[in-house]
């Protein structure tokens, strides 16, 4: 074993090479790289207090899962919080249950999204969690988003609403080959963007629960349509949509900043039965918010 004066443990990370300091070697042994988060949401205590306890949980649960990533940050509506880092929709899930069983933190998840490449104009490669990150638009040269390779197996049966579901998911089908009679498997080829909010509700629901799912990132393909934001401030819960029109839309909360609009549209909670349910409540609850969105609804 090796005695070091290292006291964060967080700076170590699994692959590095420890070598002699008289008699170095030349380079670092292969086959490591660090892990990159493929998935962001954001994290906040339920209690506004606990932010220091949440803060611990995460840096406990970061020595023995190292491809967790989080940073502060903070919300109007929500409070103080972090912004976590995932590899996948399961490792989001993981996350959440482990906190709560291991720590007892109950905490409130906001939309997942994903990291866009944005490439300007100058050569550089700039990572973009949400739009409120982006490089002004006479700058950006293109977008590159993260694509997956998708397996369903289901019956035959839901074979058409299944690839109805996919295309509508801007999926590309790369194949399809009967398992049994009445067993088959397609593979599609789509953005990890669409499968993150609906996508396994949708396919659970026509299949009757008969489909299995599963996906691995291939990489990153350019975004055929660039977005534009307009002339007001992107919050930090604001998330890029798809649209099938001429550009991708970016989709903000409504309200004004002074009754909480940096909250996202819905949240994620756990009710006192245990179970995670979207809550759309902080909208709402904000003061003037019904009888504002009834006189835009008349006009």
């Amino acid at each position: 074993y090796i005695i070091s004066g290292i006291k964060t443990a967080a700076e170590v990370k699994v692959g590095d090479t420890i070598t002699d300091r008289d008699c170095p070697c030349s380079e670092a042994i292969a086959g490591f790289e660090e892990v990159k988060p493929m998935l962001f949401a954001g994290m906040y205590p339920v209690e506004t207090d606990q932010y220091e306890e949440l803060r611990a949980s995460l840096e406990k649960f970061q020595l023995n899962d190292a491809s967790l990533v989080f940073e502060p940050e903070s919300s109007l509506a929500l409070g103080f919080g972090f912004r976590c880092g995932f590899l996948g929709l399961l490792h989001l899930e993981i996350v959440q249950e482990r906190l709560f069983r291991e720590f007892g933190m109950d905490v409130i998840t906001t939309v997942p999204n994903v990291s866009y490449k944005v490439y300007t104009t100058q050569g550089e490669c700039i990572d973009v969690h949400n739009p409120s990150g982006l490089p002004p638009v006479t700058l950006i040269d293109h977008i590159e988003e993260p694509y997956i390779r998708a397996q369903v197996i289901s019956k035959s049966d839901f074979y058409g609403p299944i690839m109805k579901l996919c295309l509508d998911k801007r999926g590309v089908l790369i194949n399809q080959h009967y398992l049994t009679a009445d067993r088959l498997e397609l593979t599609y080829e789509m953005p990890l963007s669409e499968i993150v909010f609906d996508f396994y509700d949708k396919l659970k629901s026509i299949s009757k629960g008969y489909a299995s799912f599963d996906y691995h990132v291939v990489g990153f393909k350019e975004a055929k349509q660039t977005g534009h934001i307009a002339q007001r401030r992107a919050g930090r819960r604001a998330f890029f949509a798809h649209t099938r029109g001429p550009r991708v839309r970016l989709r903000t909360p409504h309200l004004r900043k002074a009754e909480g609009s940096d909250s996202a549209s819905a949240v994620r909670h756990r009710d006192t039965g245990g179970h995670w349910r979207q809550d759309h409540s902080q909208r709402d609850r904000a003061p003037g918010a019904q009888g504002r969105y009834g006189q835009m609804l008349r006009r």
